[in-house]
């Protein structure tokens, strides 16, 4: 089959079958809220004021990049290119 989620991600797979596009969960001792809607990610990114990130895991900076990472003039810059 094509469909790789499932087995690339099974834990993700699992909470959107079950739970839908957004969803919670904790990731350790912090929590996570995963969103899967265009509308509600363009959301998030517009009124970032009212969804302030918390302090990523340091091991994201040496593997992960983005508008999603990114912080201050950064994070401006790449939110533009989107």
């Amino acid at each position: 089959t094509d469909d790789i989620q499932p087995r690339v991600v099974p834990f993700f797979f699992e909470m959107h079958k079950t739970h839908g596009r957004t969803f919670f969960t904790w990731l350790g001792t912090t929590p996570v809220v995963t969103i899967m809607d265009p509308e509600k990610i363009k959301e998030v990114f517009n009124k970032s004021y009212d969804f302030l990130k918390p302090e990523t895991f340091p091991v994201l900076r040496y593997v992960a990049t983005g508008v999603a990472i990114y912080d201050g003039d950064k994070w401006a810059k790449h939110r533009r290119i989107i």
